[in-house]
């Protein structure tokens, strides 16, 4: 069976008292935080050298440098082959869109007459499209 308090439960209150008393999940619980308290509370903090703020802030100082160049490695190390790769694709469109001399088209005399004979037809039936629009014709 578990608990909804157990989960919850850091140290023994007012509030929980008779609940802990009652509960064996609780009371394990309990236990196992005391004994984490006990262990913490032993536990001896070395101190700390005279200069461990200079060596500190040099670690530093030095780490944001060679985080910079691992940054730019990081952006470069795939940028450059998509470089290659949009540089063979300019190349290759160049290559397949080269300028080919425009081949001369020689029109004939007689072609020329039937464009201005189909010019002046339409020149003459222009009138006749503005009056097709006008509703008392």
């Amino acid at each position: 069976m578990r608990c909804p308090q157990a989960k919850d439960l850091i140290e023994v209150t007012l509030d929980n008292r008779d609940h802990v008393g009652g509960c064996l999940e609780c009371q394990n619980v309990l236990a196992r935080q005391r004994a984490v308290i006990s262990l913490l509370d032993e536990f001896e903090v070395p101190s700390v050298s005279l200069d461990f703020n200079r060596r500190l802030w040099q670690s530093i100082d030095s780490g944001s440098e060679a985080r910079g160049w691992a940054l730019m490695r990081r952006w470069l190390k795939p940028a450059i082959p998509l470089a290659a790769a949009a540089g063979l694709m300019v190349a290759a469109f160049v290559y397949d869109h080269r300028a080919v001399p425009a081949t001369q088209h020689r029109v004939s005399a007689s072609d020329a007459e039937k464009v201005e004979r189909a010019l002046d037809d339409m020149q003459l039936l222009a009138p006749f499209e503005k009056l097709e629009g006008d509703p008392a014709v």
